[in-house]
């Protein structure tokens, strides 16, 4: 009886152990299992510094953007986004007030729904980049 509890209690661990690195990510997987994830690339027609939005025109994009080629979507941003810039074959940080208007930008993110709103909430945008670039 003791060996079956001490093998219980072993088993219990180990698959506690095992979900602490899932459980630790939060829902960031749950959106990727859900394919939430977005990739796009356009032309900036808008800056909001105030609500940390960059409206862009999509010239390119995935599957969840498709359905949004040749019009403006709004990419919002939290302290959380990673902003880059792209200068020549390499790349360096930037900052949210390195986009400008008329700057052509890729970005990566999630397609989150809130009510009957869309929000594209951006986790990377590279600034600068190549006219030929390809997602």
């Amino acid at each position: 009886m003791k060996r079956t509890l001490w093998i219980a209690a072993i088993v219990v661990a180990l698959i506690a152990v095992a979900a602490l690195p899932a459980a630790a990510e939060g829902d960031k997987n749950r959106y990727r299992r859900l394919g939430n994830v977005f990739g796009l690339v356009g032309e900036v027609t808008a800056v909001d510094a105030d609500a940390g939005t960059i409206t862009i025109e999509v010239m390119s994009g995935s599957k969840l953007v498709k359905v949004a080629m040749n019009i403006e979507v709004t990419l919002t941003t939290n302290d959380d986004t990673r902003f880059i810039q792209y200068i020549g074959p390499e790349c360096e940080e930037a900052a949210f007030e390195d986009v400008e208007i008329g700057d052509f930008i890729s970005a990566n993110g999630l397609v989150l729904t809130e009510g009957d709103t869309t929000v594209f909430l951006a986790s990377r945008v590279t600034i600068d980049i190549p006219l030929d670039c390809q997602l």
